[in-house]
């Protein structure tokens, strides 16, 4: 009887530690189905972030060739402009050595280009220089 009752005991105390363990099993499965499912998520944000950072860099690649370009365009055009205002310096060097300044000329009233053109070849007259009108600027 005590050896039926042992076998009764030993049976029930086995099949309430298999109903643990299944129940534990269960559970760590769940929990690890779970965790795949994150993992899995995780990798697709992983994924999308990879992507995200790979358009950033080329795009960062992309703005730093314009800037590149841009800083070259710009070093280029200083250097024009600085040969075209020499160039100017130079143009206006030479044409002030053929200016004349004719000063403590009377104005007169509604005063025209004739009047100016017909000053000057009157002191052309004085001085016995050939100036003709073409050579007169204002």
């Amino acid at each position: 009887m005590f050896a039926s009752w042992n076998k009764i005991q030993t049976r029930t105390l086995s099949e309430k530690i298999e109903q643990q363990q299944s129940t534990i099993l269960n559970k760590l499965v769940s929990e690890v189905n779970e965790l795949n499912t994150q993992n899995s998520e995780l990798n697709k944000s992983f994924l999308e972030v990879e992507k995200l950072v790979k358009f950033v860099s080329t795009q960062y690649d992309d703005i730093s060739k314009n800037v590149l370009d841009l800083e070259n365009g710009n070093s280029y055009l200083t250097q024009k402009v600085k040969a075209l205002e020499n160039s100017i310096k130079d143009l206006q060097l030479f044409s002030r050595s053929s200016t004349i300044e004719i000063r403590n000329v009377l104005v007169k009233d509604n005063e025209t280009l004739d009047d100016l053109v017909s000053v000057v070849t009157g002191i052309e007259k004085i001085i016995d220089e050939n100036i003709t009108p073409t050579d007169l600027r204002d």
